[in-house]
């Protein structure tokens, strides 16, 4: 981000406090997506039994320790 230039524009560089609103804007994005993905994923695991207890034994599930 530090070194990109407006192509189209003046050619001019970010400054620092551009840099830090798309740095957050990434950091919020990601944690959006991630969380997102995070609970569907649990949840569609509880609707399916055969395949969390496959991920289980795959992971070292709780009748392995």
């Amino acid at each position: 981000m530090l070194d990109a230039r407006d192509d189209q524009g003046d050619g001019r560089g970010l400054t620092p406090k551009e840099v830090r609103d798309q740095l957050v804007t990434l950091y919020l994005a990601g944690h959006d997506t991630t969380s997102h993905a995070l609970s569907w994923t649990f949840y569609l695991l509880s609707q399916n039994p055969g395949a969390r207890q496959r991920l289980e034994r795959e992971l070292g599930g709780p009748e392995e320790r």
